[in-house]
């Protein structure tokens, strides 16, 4: 799952009103979203494992985008399994 189409579809339902809230959510200061975008850069395991356990946690609690972020939230994980496995596969 790429980081800009998570966003996308955050927004587009209405659970981040901004990239400033999407870096929250990742756990890393305001402008950190658009800095990632601008230098095409990988978004960080932790940053990653931020988001997911954010999403899990909202997931929890009774709204209209519950299932969406609960969908969100796994894919998250298996994203971060997938590359925390091919990095011990390297070593």
């Amino acid at each position: 799952m790429n980081i800009a189409t998570l966003y996308h579809q955050l927004h587009q339902i209405g659970f981040v009103k901004s990239q400033y809230e999407f870096s929250k959510l990742c756990g890393r200061k305001k402008t950190w979203f658009s800095a990632i975008k601008a230098a095409n850069r990988t978004v960080s395991v932790s940053a990653l494992y931020t988001l997911a356990q954010n999403l899990k946690y909202q997931a929890q609690r009774p709204s209209p985008v519950q299932f969406d972020l609960a969908f969100a939230s796994a894919q998250l994980f298996k994203q971060l399994e997938k590359r925390c496995g091919n990095a011990t596969k390297r070593s």
